[in-house]
């Protein structure tokens, strides 16, 4: 089956509809059609691909978007519960816990304040 660009179907809503497997392989599908264009673009620059290409780009970071969306809600339902976590952990091969959370987890805050020292380092003193 031959894929075909539709704006409509690239609307965030109807992308929102699909499984992170199917947003997964209609970015594949954008981007070898990005590429194509690309090569259209330097043969023969036919204004209707010329277009496109700005269509097909815009799509494949409506797609991206969303496909982050569900990552991280996925990520989120994950650490409700240490069983969860555990179970996560697991098939990810990776040691995620309640105090180890991944990055877009931790609170954000600005960059001086996830630099400076934490209340803990501050307050210990030296052996005189």
């Amino acid at each position: 089956e031959k894929f075909k660009m539709d704006p409509k179907q690239f609307k965030a809503s109807n992308l929102r509809a699909k499984t992170i497997d199917e947003l997964q392989e209609s970015l594949k599908e954008l981007r070898k059609e990005l590429a194509a264009l690309r090569v259209n673009q330097v043969s023969s620059a036919v204004a209707s691909k010329l277009a496109k290409i700005r269509v097909v780009r815009k799509a494949i970071a409506r797609t991206m978007t969303v496909l982050t969306e569900k990552r991280r809600s996925e990520l989120k339902s994950v650490f409700e519960s240490k069983e969860a976590i555990a179970e996560f952990n697991e098939k990810h091969k990776t040691n995620y816990s309640r105090k180890r959370l991944p990055r877009e987890y931790r609170p954000r805050l600005t960059r001086a304040i996830r630099r400076r020292l934490t209340k803990a380092q501050s307050t210990k003193k030296t052996l005189r």
